[in-house]
């Protein structure tokens, strides 16, 4: 889904993704028949930097994009700007055939009747999933405060840093799902983007969302619970949560390895229940038959087994290089290591400057 566009030139895109803990980027060559990785990569910001669902502190990300792109010479060029998923609004609708134009006007008009009240302005934009069994069309709505929109682009702005395109994160990551993990495509799966202050969860079919949501659950509820489960301070958790699978078969961390099972198990439970409401509301009559995780915390020791625990059902990693040539300039290990952070920014890197909605 190709959402908010402000292309002015053909380009080749930066993937530019926005998270409460740090920013990632990708850059592909989409020119050949394999996508092959030019650039990759990540800086952290303090915990402050978000305030709710906006960049409280823009110019200490912007400090931070200016360096990335300075580093990793990209200056000068244009992104697609992945922004949270729990900042934006979403509904799926029906509505009675009628073509693009009539459709976009009729969402204009009828928005104030599906989005919350005292919204006020917002940027609108639309995706037609398929039609219904009694030939409707089945439509999903976004939308974004203008305010919170302007807020993300600043922090790229702000250093002479141009948007092209602005997208959700959860919908990077089903594109990116999608060129990864092909022989999941007509199956029905929950990708699960687990970041530091909450979880995203996409329920995808066909290469379209059915549904998706958010869990005010993240790294930080796992910290919480270690830190008073074991009486440490929060950067004490914060390094036991961390520890190695080797480490924490030592006598010594038993009780760490304990705490962060329980921490788990807690996580999993609320996420697992937010998976079965969602698919519900989706409705999805014959259930998930896989999840995928991504994000920072997806391989902390023990939480995909976990999930394979309590929802009984195939757990998987989601691998944003699979379907990728790395080539040979780009360290294997360093790779591995960057994978679970980097999956939105690869899905981003994926749009190009001529995409668009297709109905």
């Amino acid at each position: 889904m190709a959402l908010f566009s402000f292309l002015k030139r053909r380009e080749g895109l930066i993937g530019v993704d926005l998270g409460s803990s740090g920013i990632r980027l990708a850059e592909l060559d989409l020119s050949r028949k394999k996508p092959r990785l030019l650039n990759i990569g990540m800086a952290s910001y303090p915990s402050d930097v978000f305030s709710g669902q906006t960049v409280a502190k823009p110019e200490i990300v912007a400090e931070q994009i200016s360096q990335l792109f300075a580093v990793n010479g990209l200056v000068g060029r244009m992104v697609v700007l992945g922004i949270p998923s729990a900042s934006v609004f979403t509904k799926r609708i029906q509505v009675s055939k009628m073509d693009y134009e009539e459709l976009g006007e009729y969402i204009k008009i009828e928005s104030a009747s599906f989005l919350p009240p005292n919204v006020g302005s917002t940027k609108i934009d639309f995706q037609v999933l398929g039609e219904t069994a009694s030939g409707l069309l089945d439509v999903m709505v976004v939308a974004v405060k203008e305010d919170i929109l302007e807020n993300f682009k600043m922090c790229l702005t702000s250093v002479e840093i141009d948007v092209g395109i602005v997208d959700l994160d959860c919908f990077a990551l089903m594109n990116i799902f999608e060129l990864s993990h092909p022989e999941y495509l007509d199956k029905t799966c929950a990708l699960l983007d687990l970041g530091s202050r909450y979880s995203t969860i996409l329920i995808t079919r066909n290469g379209l969302p059915l549904f998706n949501g958010n869990v005010a659950l993240g790294g930080k509820s796992i910290t919480e619970g270690i830190s008073i489960a074991l009486g440490l301070t929060t950067s004490e958790a914060e390094k036991a949560k961390k520890a190695s699978e080797t480490d924490l078969q030592k006598p010594e961390l038993a009780q760490v390895k304990e705490a962060l099972i329980s921490a788990n198990e807690q996580f999993v439970n609320e996420v697992s229940r937010q998976i079965n409401f969602f698919a519900a509301a989706a409705g999805i009559g014959q259930g998930i038959s896989a999840i995928f995780l991504a994000g920072g915390m997806s391989t902390q020791y023990g939480l995909a087994e976990a999930f394979r625990k309590k929802t009984k059902i195939e757990v998987n990693q989601l691998q944003p290089f699979r379907g990728i040539d790395a080539g040979a300039e780009f360290d294997e290990t360093r790779i591995a290591e960057l994978s679970p952070f980097v999956t939105a920014a690869m899905g981003l890197a994926l749009r190009t400057a001529d995409d668009k909605i297709i109905i």
